[in-house]
């Protein structure tokens, strides 16, 4: 509350002081407002995971198939993006049933590699890979070939 003083101060410099009684009605109005609110928004929630809605990223398919079948502790770690070692703690109940070591740094690396191989390829580069499959595809058709006519 210390560093909202100036707000308090903008406010009572602005406005004119109202009656205890309409205070107290506007209070109870607006709890009214936030309790129908809640409530509403509470329903909707509910009815989403009911139609299975329940994971919205999922559903609207701004999950990877990575993503879905990376352990919570994991995908939180990497959404927290912690530098140095963390240490990641699977349980079932109150039992502990695996730890594992997660590096943040190395994570990321590794993804800075994965995509950096998965790089836009020019026009060049995309003819040398499309003629070197379809060598690659003629040299073993060519192969079955020669096997079945022997």
């Amino acid at each position: 509350m210390y560093g909202l003083q100036w707000l308090r101060r903008l406010i009572r410099r602005n406005t004119s002081p109202i009656e205890e009684t309409t205070a107290h009605k506007w209070k109870q109005r607006l709890s009214i407002a936030y309790m129908l609110l809640a409530w509403n928004a509470f329903g909707f929630v509910a009815y989403s995971w009911y139609k299975g809605r329940g994971d919205w990223a999922d559903y609207y398919g701004f999950k990877t198939e990575e993503d879905k079948n990376m352990p919570n502790n994991e995908y939180f770690a990497r959404t927290i993006g912690r530098p140095g070692t963390t240490k990641l703690i699977t349980m079932r109940g109150f039992s502990v049933v695996d730890t594992k070591d997660f590096d943040y740094e190395a994570e990321k690396e590794k993804e800075r590699q994965l995509a950096t191989e998965q790089r836009p390829l020019n026009m060049e580069e995309k003819i040398a890979r499309k003629r070197r499959l379809i060598e690659a595809e003629l040299a073993r058709i060519q192969a079955e070939e020669a096997e079945n006519s022997q």
